[in-house]
């Protein structure tokens, strides 16, 4: 199960009076609007790869758009200090839109300055006049203590919108062929036309605070926000189809405004047909999209192609990570909450054990950084010497293997500061992002986790993404980003940096 699951509820609170007391001080200028060149040529290679082996001639699972543009605070990360970054950024967003918003995220329903935030934002838009159809998708896991009453939080997200323009759809899913599968992708879009992307969470409880789990999205303006959309959409298809299915694994709940007794009708499900990707027009930034179909939510799926021979939990954005490794040259970097299954039994995919082997092998440098095994809900577990041994016995015995491994491969867990790894209050740091990034160059964000689920297939959920390559865009992400992140982790690292836990 992720270890987003087994939450508490916490108290509600005014949003934007609590985001004053834990935004730093100092306030940092925007950095300057990344060059976008078109892509390079990994990208390129990944999509052409992912069109071989795969087949999606409807462009719902993976896509790639140019004429894309980067703003100037496209980066979006929780850190110490400014927990709220998420949160302003989605309000940003929403009341920009004009026709429709659409989130997917990953249940309980939210609370706290969350909640406020989504009722403050839509009775705003509302008081605007804005003519909006606003779908909100949860993905429900199996846990009691959970607040999974979607009528009342719709209620309660339009009690100020009776007599308005701004019709609202909330629903959950899960799926299930045998095992549990559910929504773990956290898109808003906006229009069709913006959107943020990436690993946040609506948990309040979890960001907006002053001992933040540090976490990662992104922003994008132009085509790449049809492909979010349209994999919104996908997942608003099946909870239309299975909504009234007598099946508590499947759709559990889906209601609609301002008709809210009713359940939803495909004409609220899918009030519009999202736009088709438009053709390439050379120019702008180049973004591909990957998903990750979960198991269960497309009947039929072995009619995407021979995907499946390589089994069923490896999808589309699996197959770009795996190529983007095997292509490094110079440096992989990862920011992720395990590698591992966070728990026992500390399940690691093949193809990462073997693609960072191999990277090493080359002389790749491999730089890993997880989240604390005292870090409650978002720990990694797993011990960090199971890790290296995962990696290093498919090398073992190989020519200078142990000096390769020692030299290039570089694990450490997440810290502030001077390397410290624990706040005030005693408790572990913890790592949410699903980063990582190739040569300085090539990189992904988004909301799949690069650990194996169970043998049971449990965790293997629907996931979406954006993988770019562009050198600038790279550099303000390593330098707002990666180095902060990597300059207080490295210290104490476990492997790397003269530390080899190896035996001779």
């Amino acid at each position: 199960m992720s270890a987003e699951a087994g939450r508490r509820p916490f108290a509600r609170t005014g949003w934007l009076a609590g985001l004053a007391g834990i935004i730093l001080a100092l306030a940092l200028p925007a950095a300057p609007a990344a060059a976008q060149p078109a892509s390079g040529e990994k990208l390129r290679q990944i999509d052409s790869e992912l069109g071989r082996y795969t087949i999606d001639p409807a462009g719902f699972m993976y896509g790639m758009t140019d004429g894309n543009v980067l703003p100037s605070n496209w980066i979006i990360q929780t850190r110490a200090g400014d927990g709220g970054a998420h949160l302003r950024a989605v309000h940003d967003l929403m009341m920009t839109a004009q026709s429709s918003i659409d989130i997917t995220t990953l249940g309980p329903m939210p609370d706290g300055a969350y909640f406020d935030m989504l009722r403050d934002t839509l009775d705003a838009l509302n008081r605007e006049h804005r003519n909006l159809y606003v779908r909100i998708l949860f993905g429900r896991y199996e846990d009691p203590r959970q607040n999974w009453n979607i009528e009342r939080l719709a209620r309660e997200l339009t009690d100020r919108l009776r007599h308005g323009t701004v019709n609202l759809a909330v629903a959950q899913i899960q799926t299930k062929t045998p095992a549990l599968s559910w929504n773990h992708s956290k898109i808003v879009t906006v229009d069709g036309a913006r959107a943020i992307v990436g690993g946040h969470n609506f948990y309040s409880g979890d960001y907006v605070n002053n001992t933040p789990v540090f976490d990662l999205s992104m922003r994008i303006e132009g085509p790449a926000a049809i492909s979010a959309q349209r994999y919104a959409s996908k997942l608003w298809e099946y909870a239309c189809n299975y909504a009234k299915d007598g099946d508590p694994f499947w759709t559990t709940g889906a209601v609609a405004f301002p008709n809210a007794t009713d359940w939803l009708q495909r004409s609220v499900c899918m009030p519009f047909t999202p736009a088709a990707l438009p053709p390439a027009t050379g120019t702008g930034l180049q973004v591909l999209a990957v998903s990750h179909a979960g198991i269960g939510w497309i009947p039929g799926m072995a009619a995407f192609g021979d995907i499946w021979q390589r089994g069923d939990t490896e999808q589309w954005s699996d197959m770009a990570r795996e190529r983007a490794f095997q292509m490094a040259q110079r440096s992989i970097r990862i920011s992720q909450q395990a590698i591992q299954f966070p728990t026992w039994p500390y399940t690691m995919h093949d193809s990462v054990a073997s693609d960072l082997a191999a990277a090493v092998m080359r002389g790749v440098d491999v730089y890993v950084v997880v989240s604390n095994s005292d870090a409650g809900l978002y720990s990694s577990k797993a011990p960090l010497s199971d890790t290296v041994d995962r990696i290093y016995q498919r090398i073992r015995g190989l020519p200078g293997a142990r000096d390769k491994m020692c030299g290039h491969f570089h694990l450490t867990t997440i810290a502030i500061g001077h390397g410290e790894r624990h706040w005030r209050t005693g408790a572990g740091i913890a790592n949410h992002a699903k980063f990582y990034m190739v040569d300085d160059s090539l990189f992904y964000i988004g909301s799949h986790n690069i650990y194996a689920p169970l043998a049971s297939h449990a965790g293997t959920n629907q996931e979406f993404g954006f993988l770019i390559e562009n050198p600038q865009a790279a550099e303000q992400l390593l330098g707002e980003y990666w180095h902060p992140l990597w300059e207080s982790s490295k210290i104490g690292a476990y492997i790397g940096d003269g530390r080899c836990p190896l035996p001779e």
